[in-house]
């Protein structure tokens, strides 16, 4: 059997756990902490935009030119997405301990992170377990 719609909904059911433990986060703030949110996180969301298209664009231009292996390719590229999330994690940590949100908050966000990184791991596992 193929692994990948397999791990697609493993990788979902992860992301939509993560979700959930987010909402909950966000009910733990006020009107005008989720306003001040809003604010801190601006600039970020277009720099996680520009990323997510350069990482796309340069996997693929990698397999386009056969830069290197498919597997060589492929490592690199999850390598620099749980660099890139570990990134932004750490420093929306870092915003919130800056700006004094909750701990409550700032603990289910963590939560709601990691289950995302780990979604992410079980889905490559999962996709290369078939090789």
């Amino acid at each position: 059997m193929d692994s990948f719609p397999v791990s697609i909904i493993v990788l979902l059911v992860f992301v939509l756990i993560a979700r959930l433990l987010n909402e909950r986060a966000l009910k733990q703030l006020s009107i005008e902490e989720k306003a001040k949110l809003i604010d801190l996180f601006s600039s970020q969301r277009i720099w996680s935009y520009v990323t997510i298209i350069v990482l796309l664009g340069g996997f693929f231009a990698a397999v386009h030119f056969k830069i290197a292996s498919m597997g060589i390719i492929n490592s690199v590229y999850f390598a620099l997405i749980f660099t890139v999330l570990g990134f932004f994690s750490y420093s929306a940590f870092k915003k919130f301990d800056e700006h004094n949100y909750p701990k409550q908050f700032t603990r289910l966000y963590l939560y709601s992170m990691t289950l995302r990184i780990i979604g992410l791991c079980v889905f490559i596992a999962l996709l290369y377990s078939s090789f």
